[in-house]
């Protein structure tokens, strides 16, 4: 009876132990690496875990993707033990050797214990194999998460920076890198702002003030972004699109207007290589397709008024004036593996609030061809705009 219950207990042990090896092989079919491991652990706690090939082979491939170097070293190693023919055998211990000659450590920690920081990997050497640059990519973005200090990670063989800080990688060798506090945090990542380009695409809006809504219009812009301490100054300049009428309706074609402003914002990294940089913006430009209401005679300037809503009739004019516009953007950002040096994309949320005055006097074109000259009382006018952009920038 002792007997049949010893058996029965190993018995559902093996059973436990290939229920977690199928389901990590599962896992990591998916590319659902973590999990992969959680099982990998749970099978390797039970008897005959230790002496497995499959779970050991199984267990270098996932610390693999898991950016271990000391785990694949480990699992390659005990596999390479366990491998049923020579063949497996000498293939894991070139994986093994491989390794231990183009992997070296990084030991990376701050001044004091029980700091944590994002970290900013930076490769200055150029990497061909795209497994590796792959490695290098990935693990970039995962530092960009907080991370306890201090840290080891493995990388291929070459020179880095983290955070600013220089740093070169030996084979098999562990290089120890101490961060000072300037690199460290908010400042830390702030130090490493850098300029960049940027163009962007999309459309506005008006959609409240006293002038005409009229319908969305395409807008293209350009901007430079320059670091200044811990806040972005950027230089932007647009240029937008719209269609205009002719006294009594009829069809001019498009009219073209341009601004250009300054942007100050702050970065704030969310995940990896996202971040969002909320900002203000002042734009200097012009406003066109404002309609006016005028009275006129033959012989005699026309007298003008902003016209409260568009019109058809034959004394209507439409007139062009300079815009002050202040606002707010919100900017979200992708840029390459979270690095310095690299293209990015992203979307664009601006609102702003344009205001100004109808010029004194002006020349308009009847639809019958005829030449009017008008005045106005130079009347405020307010537009409450709203732009929507995608963004390619390129980091420098």
């Amino acid at each position: 009876m002792i007997l049949l219950l010893a058996l029965t207990g190993v018995c559902a042990a093996q059973q436990a132990f290939e229920d977690h090896l199928a389901q990590a092989e599962f896992f990591a079919h998916k590319g659902w690496f973590s999990d992969a491991w959680t099982e990998l652990e749970a099978a390797r706690a039970l008897p005959g875990g230790a002496d497995s090939f499959a779970l050991q082979r199984l267990s270098a491939e996932v610390a693999w993707e898991l950016l271990d170097i000391d785990g694949v070293l480990t699992a390659a190693a005990r596999a390479e033990a366990l491998a049923p023919d020579e063949d497996q055998r000498m293939a894991l211990r070139e994986l093994r050797e491989g390794l231990e000659r183009g992997f070296g450590f990084v030991e990376i920690s701050g001044p004091h214990e029980g700091l944590s920081s994002r970290l900013q990997l930076e490769p200055q050497d150029p990497q061909l194999d795209p497994e590796l640059k792959r490695f290098v990519q990935k693990l970039s973005v995962r530092l960009r998460d907080r991370q306890a200090l201090p840290l080891r990670v493995g990388l291929p063989i070459g020179r880095y920076l983290v955070n600013g800080e220089a740093v070169t990688v030996t084979p098999g060798q562990a290089s120890p890198l101490e961060l000072p506090m300037r690199a460290l945090g908010a400042r830390g990542l702030a130090a490493l702002q850098v300029a960049r380009s940027e163009l962007s695409l999309g459309v506005g809006q008006v959609l409240a003030g006293t002038i005409d809504p009229g319908s969305p219009t395409p807008v293209a812009g350009i901007g430079l972004t320059l670091p200044v301490g811990p806040v972005l100054l950027g230089f932007v300049l647009n240029g937008q699109v719209s269609s205009a009428r002719a006294p009594g309706g009829g069809a001019l074609g498009a009219t073209a207007s341009a601004e250009g402003g300054l942007r100050l914002g702050r970065e704030l990294v969310l995940w990896g290589p996202l971040s969002l940089r909320p900002s203000l913006i002042y734009r200097l430009g012009t406003q066109s397709g404002l309609e006016l209401d005028c009275q006129g005679w033959e012989g005699e300037d026309w007298s003008c008024s902003l016209a409260s809503e568009p019109s058809t009739a034959g004394a209507a004019v439409q007139t062009t004036s300079l815009a002050h516009r202040p606002g707010l953007e919100l900017a979200l950002d992708w840029r390459q593996a979270g690095r310095t040096t690299a293209f990015g994309t992203g979307v664009r949320l601006v609102v702003d609030q344009g205001f100004g005055t109808l010029p004194a006097a002006g020349e308009a074109s009847l639809s019958d061809g005829s030449l009017i000259r008008w005045t106005s009382a130079a009347d405020p006018w307010t537009a409450t705009r709203v732009q929507m952009l995608t963004a390619l920038s390129f980091a420098f």
